[in-house]
């Protein structure tokens, strides 16, 4: 947990160092306020917190002030080199940034993102024979793929998973099944609707099928807490 550096408004644009072509208001400021504050409600334990994608910061560095230790994954270049001058400047020091995106196992992948405004569901693994002809305003970076189950340190507790992977939700949690069966962490997702969704409740299924219940829901964050506590 942290306090932020007095000098730091994590409200005003002007205190992040955000991605090219980037702003953010306050509305959405408050909403990531609310969306962690209800994950953070559910979650008895606040030691561990897995988080990604995590961005320019906003949500890594919100989860911060909850737990004790926060790991976030991003994988694009632009937005983890936006994410490591942010917990410089707020005084994050229980932040762990991870240069990769979550998935299934270990390996590279191809991503792609709109040449601006890389937040919103524009950055997605592309499919295999996807002609690049047809997207003229986006450009592709090589990616590292971890999978949760192969960090170290696995025999600490994990409390809390959220992820926002783009419609990629259910690789990241079967990367994580061994820690999920082990520890029953509270966990978010978000399901929404993009041009590459293949199953809409395909997470959420799974989720269910593991034990899970539906606990809450913010607009397109769904939360989730083991039946068993």
């Amino acid at each position: 947990m942290i306090n932020f550096n007095y000098k730091f408004d994590w409200t005003s644009n002007d205190s992040w160092a955000l991605p090219d072509g980037e702003e953010m208001g306050k509305v959405l400021f408050e909403k990531v306020d609310s969306m962690v504050g209800q994950g953070s409600i559910l979650t008895k334990n606040k030691g561990v917190c897995i988080q990604a994608g995590g961005f320019f910061g906003l949500w890594p560095i919100r989860y911060a002030q909850d737990f004790e230790w926060v790991i976030t994954f991003e994988p694009m270049e632009e937005s983890y080199a936006c994410l490591m001058e942010n917990i410089r400047r707020c005084g994050a020091d229980n932040i762990i940034a991870i240069n990769a995106a979550l998935g299934y196992e270990m390996g590279t992948v191809n991503m792609q993102h709109a040449v601006r405004n890389i937040s919103w569901g524009n950055s997605h693994v592309l499919e295999q024979g996807n002609d690049l002809s047809f997207h003229t305003n986006e450009v592709t970076e090589d990616i590292m793929i971890m999978a949760i189950d192969e960090f170290p340190n696995q025999q600490k507790r994990i409390d809390h998973i959220a992820l926002d992977v783009e419609a990629h939700e259910l690789l990241a949690l079967r990367g994580a099944e061994i820690t999920i069966n082990q520890w029953h962490p509270t966990i978010v997702i978000e399901e929404r609707l993009l041009a590459h969704t293949k199953n809409l409740t395909e997470a959420r299924d799974w989720l269910i099928e593991k034990g899970y219940e539906l606990a809450g829901q913010i607009e397109v964050d769904l939360y989730f807490v083991w039946k068993g506590k």
